[in-house]
């Protein structure tokens, strides 16, 4: 699965309810039972939990911490470089910690840092611009907001904007978003993203899941409305889906 996916499916987790614990599986799902595999995108986070007031560095197989900044470790070495974190992240975090105070600072700030990092790294320019501007965004909500709201509705205009700056939606996906919001009376914005982040999810199990899954999609693309949500017609390609994705 590529990594940009499963951060992203921590960013999906911002405006969820709940919000996502740091490090927690989160899901997406679609409003119809046409998504196969339960449209489901399980993530798993890493957290770097940094203490004290002095930094520290060694070779071989040791790792240096430094309070308030973020951790980057290079294949293999143990080495680590650290920096300061983004006033974004720093921003986000400590909202994070106040609602959720189970958590560290250091480790809301490490996970929001991989995010963004990995999103940065493959998405399209201005990536990294539309990730904190959201993220400054959800710092200033209530924490009952962030833990009650529905997906997209704390910064609805910003949150779409990261998405489509900062993961693409192929042919597939952007044709399902189609037809979803032709046979519904609510469109989703985000559906288009949920179906790609399936699609990759699947492709991350097995190339022949990721087959099957997008196989699956086209399939539901072709069908009419009245029988698009129940996926009528396309039950031998979800039975290869099931089959090829165990």
């Amino acid at each position: 699965m590529d990594p940009s996916y499963r951060h992203l499916a921590f960013l999906l987790s911002l405006g969820g309810v709940p919000l996502a614990c740091v490090g927690d599986d989160s899901s997406t799902t679609g409003d119809s039972a046409t998504t196969g595999t339960s449209a489901t995108t399980s993530t798993t986070g890493t957290t770097t939990d940094t203490t004290g007031d002095a930094s520290t560095s060694s070779t071989g197989s040791s790792s240096s911490t430094t309070a308030d900044t973020t951790t980057t470790t290079t294949g293999g070495t143990g080495e680590t470089t650290g920096g300061p974190a983004s006033p974004a992240c720093e921003a986000y975090a400590e909202k994070y910690i106040e609602c959720f105070p189970r958590y560290t600072l250091n480790e809301a700030i490490a996970y929001c840092e991989e995010s963004r990092s990995s999103l940065i790294a493959s998405g399209e320019d201005g990536c990294g611009d539309a990730f904190d501007a959201l993220y400054v965004c959800l710092a200033g909500a209530t924490c009952d907001t962030l833990s009650g709201q529905e997906q997209g509705d704390i910064c609805p205009d910003l949150y779409l904007a990261m998405i489509n700056t900062c993961l693409g939606v192929g042919d597939t996906c952007s044709a399902f978003a189609g037809k979803h919001d032709e046979c519904y009376d609510n469109p989703d914005p985000f559906i288009g993203s949920a179906c790609q982040m399936e699609l990759d999810y699947a492709a991350g199990v097995s190339t022949e899941c990721g087959d099957a899954q997008e196989e699956y999609f086209a399939c539901l693309n072709g069908l009419d409305c009245a029988d698009f949500p129940d996926g009528i017609g396309c039950e031998s390609k979800l039975d290869a889906l099931d089959m090829a994705c165990g």
